[in-house]
């Protein structure tokens, strides 16, 4: 029995080489353009939402120098130093000048909590500004 061989011939495989080659140049042109308007989608909705965040960081920026600036004011300091902090205005002594090279002794009041303050001696060395505590009085000693 005698078989039939089909045979191509160039000159047909050829044009359909060329459309397959075209077809395959025009389906990866036009993924590459889906792709791009994805991309282009996404990074405009990137912008859109940095563009809102910038909008939100600038008014809280500036709501914040607003605050600041009511925080600042001299009258606010001293109400939350002496209301929120219990500090006070420093009685005669508390205040020394350190500029001497040796220490000074200085008699304060220990403590305005208790009924009978007891003096104590602080001696304050000039070089390092360490202050040194000593809670015993002169008569202790």
């Amino acid at each position: 029995m005698k078989r039939l061989v089909w045979r191509a011939e160039r000159s047909s495989i050829e044009p359909m080489i060329q459309w397959i080659g075209f077809v395959a140049v025009i389906v990866a042109l036009g993924l590459l353009y889906v792709w791009q308007q994805i991309e282009t989608r996404d990074l405009n909705r990137d912008v859109l939402l940095l563009e809102a965040r910038k909008t939100d960081l600038i008014q809280e920026n500036s709501r914040l120098h607003v605050e600041v600036a009511r925080n600042a004011t001299p009258a606010r300091i001293k109400g939350v130093a002496l209301n929120m902090l219990g500090l006070e205005y420093p009685v005669i002594g508390q205040i020394v000048s350190i500029t001497d090279l040796t220490p000074a002794r200085i008699l304060m009041v220990s403590s305005p909590d208790i009924d009978k303050p007891e003096p104590v001696i602080v001696e304050a060395e000039a070089t390092t500004g360490i202050i040194a505590s000593n809670s015993a009085t002169e008569t202790d000693r």
